[in-house]
């Protein structure tokens, strides 16, 4: 505790400015939509196919999938979880900034990913097209509830078996 403390006194002492973990303050907001993570993303990503090619070992990519409740302004506010499942955990998407940013750079990142698959032909189950877009699968913007993730699961267990992945 005595660290954190001093720790949190250094940084305000030296000017460090952190954004909140829990929350992204206003000022931040403006900002997400320039998506500059792309890059970073691609040649991270391309690393782990390139290590495992040359490994000769199996690599399975998922793209990201996500429900955004068509035609709703999220906000973070409590309001916004009559759109989804009703779980007993769930995140504003407003921890990850304005929906329509947060939107935008799933679907960035999404497309960097498919241009690996068409670059390295890694197995890929394309999961943003598999999974419904169905409030009673979400908890919020991004995480499955258990008939979500059971429904998740039986499509990569059947992806794995199809591709012959266990072999």
């Amino acid at each position: 505790m005595v660290h954190l403390i001093s720790q949190r006194i250094g940084d305000k002492w030296s000017g460090k400015v952190y954004i909140d973990h829990e929350n992204v303050d206003m000022v931040y907001k403006k900002y997400g939509g320039n998506i500059k993570t792309a890059s970073s993303f691609r040649n991270n990503l391309a690393g782990i196919i390139e290590l495992a090619q040359h490994r000769d070992e199996k690599l399975l990519l998922l793209s990201y999938a996500s429900y955004f409740p068509e035609g709703v302004a999220l906000t973070g506010e409590e309001a916004d979880m009559q759109h989804f499942a009703g779980c007993n955990y769930a995140s504003p998407v407003s921890i990850w900034g304005e929906a329509e940013y947060v939107a935008k750079g799933i679907q960035v990142h999404n497309n960097e990913l498919r241009k690996l698959v068409t670059q390295y032909h890694p197995f890929y189950l394309d999961l943003e097209k598999k999974m419904p877009r169905e409030p009673s699968f979400f908890c919020d913007v991004c995480h499955l509830n258990e008939p979500g993730a059971q429904y998740f699961s039986r499509q990569l267990a059947e992806h794995i078996i199809d591709q012959g992945l266990l072999k």
